[in-house]
């Protein structure tokens, strides 16, 4: 019957009229992964064949193969079953052939239809693939992005994607979701600012805008507002009046009251004349402590160039870094990678000679076998080394306790500069120079900011703080006189009488009963402290305004994390121009759309 086969055919007639009659067949399906060839075929076949099937126990395979050399053929667990109907050979293939054709015709509309989905969905999951990694909207059109849509979903649709189809659908994203933004911001009286100036790789400035607010539920909401370019000189006027164009914009100028940002006393007064209050960044000004440590010091920021060389060199030496590893496991040191920092960062710097001391003896013997002299680092250099990191735990330690996302409240900066400048003193008192030159610059920078009404009344009113600015009676009376004034301040701003004698007496109250309260943990959200505790009704309003202002201009994520900030700025720098703005503020707010 097979004489006008090939070995080849003959194989696929048999396993396609085995398999398209199936239920017709006389074997019947076994169990497990092992089976039994019955003596008994389907079909009528010749004895060398019948003769030539495997009759022992084989491992059951989803492929048949065709064994060439003696032609024995593996089959799947079949045995008898409802005995059998004798049919040809010739109408078993061509029925098989029938039901193939039919069953491919089904599965190819199913496809079809599936394909047409997903065509659909391809180029919304890039756009927010863009968005959450602030990528390039030309990415798409990169061989290695082709490459994977076409393996996802081969069809010309999708070949044809552009980054001009998907910066419309950008462009339709960001209108939608500033609507959104625009309607939460409606319901807000209290509103604080913050700015960042950053440079793109193609050496274009830019200011990005965001601004925050506790909604009514007590949650800290910031939202970016805006990227813009700043085509002039970065001047204190021009940042502030590109942030004053961006607050009129989005219509909230007049519910601004503070902005968080670096700058000196000629950005306070532009900020001022704005009409609002300028609170320095947190971050900016512990940089700035540091910073002013080195130029006192002018050894010192010798030393720390000196040890950024050393860095850059093995960097750039890979013979160098090799024989850096060897020496690690020759005297068992932790096989770290050195640390670069990037510019006189405190924190930056810090991880830098921590990782430098750790490795200093690898250092040492390698920069001795290659005779590198200009690079070592004698032993005085390495003990003021060591009092730089010593004086620098501090902050280190307290900057530990904020969260180490988001952003935080302003009533943190009494608390954590009170115990630096404490910390620090005592090192100094130690014989610390290092420690002693920072302790003066601390008490330079904030020898005013239990003056400042915003840090002052925040921190008052944050439960877990309070007892700070509460200790003795001097001090609540103090505190009691600045929230009045604040509850002043509210009062005018929405056209209404001061705070008379009536309602002061109910302020009083309120106010011994909240001084009274046990003071919460500082693993505890003084936020949901507020949100529970809806009868101390004259404080909470104050408070809702005053714990809504945030300490750092840019999210702690990024201030304290320097792999993750690098991250994020190395990918913002790379953004196409036209497109910055949009993606940045979809980056920020795609939690409203995505």
């Amino acid at each position: 019957m097979y004489a006008n086969y090939s070995p080849g055919e003959e194989v696929k007639c048999r396993m396609m009229a085995r398999m398209m009659n199936s239920n017709d067949s006389g074997l019947e399906r076994g169990y497990g992964n092992d089976y039994q060839i019955t003596k008994r075929t389907y079909f009528q076949q010749p004895d060398s064949y019948t003769d030539s099937v495997s009759t022992e126990r084989t491992p059951h395979v989803r492929n048949r193969k065709w064994n060439g050399g003696s032609k024995t053929y593996q089959k799947r667990p079949y045995s008898r079953r409802n005995g059998s109907r004798s049919a040809s050979l010739e109408d078993t293939i061509q029925r098989g052939k029938e039901r193939n054709t039919s069953a491919l015709h089904d599965t190819s509309c199913r496809t079809t239809q599936g394909d047409t989905s997903t065509a659909h969905k391809i180029p919304s999951c890039l756009l927010k693939m863009i968005v959450i990694d602030l990528q390039p909207l030309s990415i798409v059109e990169d061989k290695g992005i082709c490459a994977v849509m076409r393996a996802i979903e081969p069809t010309p649709e999708i070949s044809s994607v552009t980054s001009k189809d998907l910066r419309l659908q950008l462009l339709q994203m960001y209108k939608e979701t500033k609507e959104m933004v625009k309607k939460e911001l409606a319901s807000s009286d209290d509103i604080s600012l913050t700015s960042e100036l950053w440079v793109s790789r193609a050496e274009v400035s830019f200011v990005t805008v965001t601004c925050h607010y506790l909604g009514k539920d007590w949650h800290l909401k910031s939202h970016v507002l805006e990227t813009a370019n700043l085509p002039d000189e970065h001047t204190p006027k021009n940042i502030v009046d590109q942030m004053l164009k961006t607050a009129k914009t989005w219509g909230i100028k007049d519910k601004i009251h503070t902005v968080v940002m670096e700058g000196g006393t000629t950005m306070k007064d532009e900020v001022s004349k704005a009409g609002w209050t300028h609170i320095s960044c947190l971050a900016y000004t512990l940089d700035l402590v540091f910073k002013d440590v080195l130029e006192k010091y002018p050894g010192l920021k010798t030393l720390l160039k000196k040890s950024q060389n050393v860095v850059r060199f093995f960097h750039c030496d890979i013979k160098a870094e090799q024989k850096l590893k060897e020496y690690q496991l020759k005297q068992k040191l932790p096989e770290s990678v050195l640390i670069q920092s990037v510019g006189n960062g405190w924190l930056s710097s810090l991880s830098m000679l921590e990782r430098f001391v750790e490795q200093h003896q690898a250092i040492a013997a390698v920069l001795l076998q290659r005779l590198e002299y200009n690079l070592w680092l004698a032993d005085e250099d390495i003990k003021t080394i060591n009092d730089v990191i010593a004086s620098l735990q501090p902050f280190k330690k307290a900057t530990k306790e904020m969260p180490r996302a988001g952003y935080e409240s302003i009533s943190f900066i009494i608390p954590l500069m009170n115990r630096c400048q404490r910390d620090i003193e005592k090192l100094a008192q130690n014989g610390n120079e290092v420690a002693f030159g920072l302790a003066k610059m601390c008490e330079w920078h904030f020898c005013n900011v239990k003056l400042n009404r915003w840090l002052t009344v925040s921190t008052v009113l944050d439960p877990r703080f309070k007892k700070l600015l509460l200790s003795d009676d001097n001090k609540v009376q103090l505190s009691r006189r600045q929230i009045l004034k604040a509850m002043d301040d509210i009062s005018t701003s929405a056209v209404s009488a001061p705070v008379g004698s009536g309602k002061q007496s109910h302020f009083d109250c309120d106010f011994m009963r909240y001084v009274k309260e046990r003071p919460i943990t500082m693993f505890q959200s003084p936020l949901k402290w507020w949100r529970v505790n809806k009868d101390l009704v004259d404080l909470k309003r104050i408070a809702h305004k005053y714990l809504g202002v945030v300490c750092t201009a840019i999210p702690l994520e990024r201030v304290f994390a320097k792999e993750e900030s690098d991250v994020f700025c190395n990918r913002r720098s790379c953004l196409e121009t036209e497109n910055v703005n949009m993606v940045l503020f979809l980056n920020s707010n795609c939690s409203t759309t995505m």
